[in-house]
């Protein structure tokens, strides 16, 4: 038997895939990819939603408490309201003064609703009281109080008399002390007989659905929005 050198990989050169099976090949290859696509796209999907919904909640604002920062919607029956914003709410008890939180209030007996949303002006360890409608602010470890600057408190400007006014207020650890931002008509800490307690925050409207957001911010309200859209 001669032989030519050119062993089988030469033979195997020479050897060519019939035209038919080569299409049905490269048919099914692009099918794959599709198909492999649209699986990791939904489970990118998946998991995107997952971490949405375990750290975000959807709320809408009723009542007029929090004007002119949050909208509440108009009453259209006894303490029904319809049409007030909606917020994306960070899910944490963790709050930083200055923060709108929403808090549970269904134990306690001042409130008919479970919840309530307010802004957090002091935590435990504070002290805090108000005159001639100023807010003054002692905070924990300090040994002075110095006034509030709060640019986000309903203006009432001529149509109103009303001055905010509180004695001083003795925050233990673990409590809370809430205002709503339209003061002179706000159910809030000021009349509680019971305190609240920071386990009593069930989570943190994110500043991005204040204001445009920014840097990470803005890739996180993106994704929140995508996966909780309303």
């Amino acid at each position: 038997m001669k032989e030519t050198g050119e062993g089988y990989q030469g033979l195997n050169n020479r050897i060519k895939r019939p035209e038919m099976l080569a299409k049905r090949g490269e048919q099914r290859d692009i099918l794959w990819y599709i198909f492999y696509f649209i699986l990791l796209f939904a489970a990118l999907f998946l998991l995107g939603k997952m971490w949405a919904v375990s750290n975000y909640i959807v709320v809408q604002v009723q009542g007029p408490s929090m004007l002119d920062t949050l909208y509440g919607g108009e009453l259209v029956g006894n303490h029904t309201y319809e049409g007030g914003d909606y917020l994306y709410v960070r899910r944490t008890s963790e709050a930083q003064r200055g923060d709108i939180v929403i808090v549970d209030v269904s134990q306690n007996p001042t409130f008919t609703d479970d919840k309530i949303i307010k802004r957090l002006i002091a935590t435990g360890g504070d002290r805090i009281y108000a005159e001639d409608g100023v807010v003054y602010l002692q905070k924990a470890g300090s040994s002075r109080f110095e006034p509030l600057q709060e640019d986000y408190v309903k203006s009432y400007g001529d149509h109103s008399d009303y001055e905010i006014e509180f004695e001083e207020v003795d925050l233990k650890e673990g409590e809370i002390f809430v205002m709503g931002d339209n003061r002179e008509i706000s159910a809030d800490s000021r009349f509680l007989s019971v305190p609240l307690k920071e386990t009593d925050i069930l989570g943190v409207v994110a500043e991005w659905n204040l204001r445009s957001p920014e840097g990470w911010a803005a890739v996180e309200a993106f994704f929140v929005r995508t996966f909780l859209k309303i």
